[in-house]
């Protein structure tokens, strides 16, 4: 059965994820100020970030990804978060919904090198 899950959790993915480590940070509507958080992985349908605070899912977040010295900027929706065990520390899963087209087709860009690039070391 788990296989099952496993394959429809495959299925449901509709862009290339590729595991990386991106520094990102991060605001809440109402906040004047930005956290900061570390992106485990993105996609251009979204990302998991590690941060340091719990916020609800449905939160909608404002986002600067600093993806090699340049600045994407992004709106988001909390989709899940769950606490890590004895670390203070959260992983959450982010949707983007708002991506200026020239942001995506960079973020695009980046995903689909950094993909040939992990392709190429696990040969």
């Amino acid at each position: 059965m788990s296989g099952d899950k496993n394959n429809t959790m495959k299925e449901r993915r509709l862009y290339l994820r590729v595991n990386t480590k991106l520094p990102i940070r991060y605001q809440r509507k109402r906040d004047v100020f930005f956290a900061l958080a570390s992106a485990e992985d993105v996609s251009l349908g979204g990302a998991k970030l590690s941060v340091d605070r719990f916020l609800p899912a449905g939160l909608n977040l404002n986002l600067e990804l600093n993806i090699l010295s340049k600045i994407v900027k992004a709106t988001a929706r909390v989709a899940w978060i769950q606490s890590l065990p004895d670390s203070g520390q959260y992983r959450m899963g982010i949707e983007f919904f708002q991506l200026d087209p020239e942001e995506k087709n960079y973020l695009s860009d980046y995903i689909n090198v950094r993909g040939s690039e992990l392709a190429q070391m696990e040969k």
